[in-house]
């Protein structure tokens, strides 16, 4: 096909066609241009229908589109028959960067997708040019020039980021070096640029979004070349970058703020800096030792001045995992002991962060199954909740004693406030329980629950004088989060109550079943089967709760369960069914009455 007006406007109509509603008008149109797409200069006729200014934009996007597409399917191929000439291969390589720097943004970020599908494919053996064409694009430093460098910059990303999780290798590091050399210095010389320039900005916010957007993909870029090993390059200018991400952090722009609960731009930014420092105080400790203090100090100033907004999870969690990386290193963790610096650490930063928020309520309440998923199955990851627990946790090893002093007198608290009004302070006991958790907890399994405890908390005292008089409530419905945390507790630390204690809880467990709770009778399930898995202390042969335990209650559970599970608001509650076949099986031969329900 030559590239000439007449193929153009073909071309342009059956792209056009593709758009119709007319369905037998559509797929015909797709046809006709599966059938054409091996044709010679296929591909160039798409980029110039791209490139022109002229071309409505629904074409252009259409063509774009179709061209990345394409790509992907036919780039890797290895079948001559159902590949991509090497004239055209050579043609797009040559110009695709330079098309993608002029286009506009809804096009450019369909040709970098492209362009990483090539790269990932051809670079570096058969694309050597790749570096030094976007090299070029960084010189350009000009109010017009932002939308082109973010655009080889997203490209960029696109192309190391692999460096961050692909296994060390001999081929991997020569890759890696290629592009530390080629452009490591550009990009270093655009960081200081730009953070240079950004303060003549300020007056400008459409300009000011332009500039920090390409700082957040730098400082990405950023991790993805230090991720397997510290380069010569970073370690000699590691003071450029650290003095500059000190500066980011502390900075603050309004107008880049979000104004809905997705991350603003600077707030993006100071996550990825927390990720990149904590990488760095992780694998590189003894080159970031002399930084190490002064962004401690800049984080947890941070996290003392971020509201609930869910906006900020993202960059609290990193900020807060950074801190433990610190917390958790004998060489680093001096830093928390001087004056009141852990007092401070321990309720200004960590405690705000371990209180549920609405939005967690909205999920108990709302969304059952993704709470109890997060909960039971430990996927809390990703929240501040949990960062803040492992901060905790990694304070203790160096601080324990003083970590469970000072929280201590805040547990009694929250028990005082909470009996002196359970309904008005339902949250402090929630807290509070969450908080003896982290503290009382040194080694977990799933399979056995907590293993190792900490000596300066009596888990078995806690469960008796607070957690059992919860379970023993009446009212069943009655603040059904509460009894959630308290069932959840039990499952937890089912291990480090004796046979007693557990005999006492299982009819509580039982009582629970007929809650109008999902979590609570999913949680109550879940006890019951956990429970039943538990050996005794002195006999690791022998379960602690037997067959004639189980035998009174036998009836009881099996109607419970079978009424949970055909509940018009049940859901496939696997929880439910392993409690049932846990039982069936703790019964022995006397499961022979119930096998109806079976």
């Amino acid at each position: 096909m030559e590239i000439n007006e007449q193929n153009l406007e073909a071309l342009s109509t059956y792209l056009r066609k593709t758009l119709s509603a007319n369905t037998n008008e559509r797929l015909e149109a797709e046809k006709t241009l599966k059938q054409i797409e091996r044709n010679e200069n296929y591909t160039s006729l798409l980029l110039t229908l791209c490139e022109r200014s002229t071309t409505p934009d629904e074409i252009r996007r259409a063509s774009v589109i179709t061209f990345k597409n394409f790509i992907k399917r036919n780039w890797p191929s290895l079948d001559q028959s159902n590949s991509i000439s090497i004239r055209d291969r050579n043609h797009i390589k040559e110009h695709i960067i330079d098309l993608m720097t002029r286009s506009p943004e809804h096009i450019q970020e369909q040709l970098s997708d492209a362009i990483t599908v090539i790269g990932k494919c051809d670079f570096p053996d058969q694309w050597s040019t790749l570096l030094d064409t976007m090299i070029k694009q960084f010189q350009q430093q000009t109010s017009n020039s932002f939308q082109s460098i973010n655009g080889v910059l997203k490209t960029a990303h696109s192309l190391f980021e692999r460096y961050r999780y692909e296994q060390k290798s001999e081929e991997l590091w020569l890759e890696i070096k290629l592009v530390l050399e080629k452009f490591a210095p550009a990009f270093t010389e655009l960081f200081k640029s730009l953070m240079a320039y950004y303060p003549q900005k300020e007056s400008d916010p459409i300009e000011m979004k332009n500039i920090f957007n390409s700082l957040l993909v730098i400082i990405k870029i950023f991790y993805d070349l230090n991720a397997q090993e510290l380069p010569e390059h970073f370690e000699d200018n590691i003071t450029i970058y650290m003095t500059h991400f000190l500066t980011l952090l502390s900075y603050d722009y309004p107008k880049l703020h979000s104004n809905n609960n997705d991350p603003g731009i600077l707030d993006q930014i100071k996550t990825e800096i927390c990720r990149a420092v904590a990488l760095y105080a992780d694998n590189y400790s003894d080159e970031f030792k002399p930084y190490a203090q002064q962004f401690a100090l800049a984080i947890w100033s941070l996290l003392t001045r971020l509201n609930l907004s869910s906006s900020y999870d993202e960059l609290i969690g990193t900020a807060m995992k950074f801190l433990s990386t610190l917390a958790a290193r004998s060489h680093h963790c001096s830093m928390f002991e001087g004056g009141d610096t852990l007092k401070i650490v321990c309720e200004q930063v960590i405690l705000p962060n371990l209180f549920l928020r609405e939005s967690d309520v909205e999920e108990f309440e709302d969304n059952p199954e993704e709470y109890i998923r997060k909960d039971i199955e430990k996927s809390d990851s990703s929240t501040r909740r949990r960062a803040a627990c492992d901060f905790l946790q990694a304070l203790r090893i160096f601080f324990e004693s003083q970590i469970v002093a000072i929280y201590s007198q805040y547990i009694d608290a929250m028990q005082k406030e909470y009996l002196q009004n359970p309904t008005q302070n339902w949250l402090k006991k929630d807290t509070c329980i969450f908080l003896v958790l982290a503290l009382a907890s040194k080694g977990e399994t799933q399979k056995f629950g907590i293993t190792k405890t900490s000596s300066f908390i009596s888990i078995p005292a806690f469960y008796s004088n607070s957690i059992l008089p919860e379970l023993q409530n009446q009212d069943l419905n009655s603040l059904p989060l509460i009894k959630a945390d308290c069932l959840k507790f039990l499952i937890d630390v089912r291990n480090q109550i004796d046979r007693d204690a557990l005999l006492i809880s299982i009819p509580q467990c039982i009582r629970y079943l007929s809650s109008n709770n999902i979590v609570v009778q999913t949680y109550a399930a879940h006890a019951i089967e956990r429970l039943l898995l538990v050996r005794l202390s002195t006999d690791q042969k022998f379960a602690a709760i037997t067959k004639n335990d189980l035998i009174p209650h036998a009836q009881t559970m099996y109607d419970s369960f079978f009424r949970i599970l055909t509940s018009d608001k049940s859901y496939e509650n696997e929880y439910v069914m392993r409690a049932v076949m846990r039982l069936s099986s703790s019964l022995n031969d006397a499961v022979l009455p119930y096998l109806n329900y079976l």
